[in-house]
């Protein structure tokens, strides 16, 4: 079983903190879409599975695998995914994917961010904060004063990179 360390955070995200992660993705020459931008086509739900597939098997513990496409189109994409289209921003660079963070608006003053995930070759260049960033931001745009998240304790890059937005242990 993996082990989770819950964290929340109630610090504001300062609109020059939206503004730098937008220059950062523009910099990089990336694309920044919602998933309600991108459709509710086939060819979404494709992209969002390989992308959140390869997330959940760059885990720690993600040798377990995960499910066929099939499965996550059926039980997945819409309660996890479009049910927050709005609140799921993508990075992508042409016609890939290159990152993606969920945030699941669950309850009027709380939410949960999901997984986060960046293509390897696009590690290393503030991608997944910038996209952390813009979703705490909504979520303070929204009334929300908690944000909720779950990392497995072997996953030190999201765990500094989750404290460095606010983030604490509960």
């Amino acid at each position: 079983m993996t082990k989770l360390v819950w964290r929340t955070v109630q610090r504001p995200v300062a609109a020059e903190d939206v503004q730098a992660a937008r220059r950062r993705l523009q910099r990089l020459g990336l694309q920044l879409l919602t998933l309600r931008e991108a459709g509710h086509g086939i060819e979404t739900r494709r992209a969002l599975y390989e992308l959140v597939r390869l997330g959940v098997l760059d885990e720690p513990d993600g040798e377990h695998g995960f499910v066929p496409f099939e499965r996550f189109d059926a039980e997945l994409f819409e309660p996890f995914y479009w049910q927050w289209a709005d609140a799921q921003y993508l990075a992508v660079d042409g016609n890939v994917w290159v990152g993606l963070v969920n945030l699941q608006l669950r309850r009027p003053e709380r939410a949960e961010m999901g997984i986060t995930v960046v293509r390897r070759a696009y590690r290393r260049r503030g991608i997944a904060r910038a996209l952390k960033v813009l979703a705490l931001r909504l979520a303070q745009e929204r009334g929300i004063t908690s944000v909720v998240t779950w990392n497995h304790v072997e996953n030190t890059p999201i765990l500094r990179l989750n404290a460095s937005l606010g983030f604490r242990t509960r």
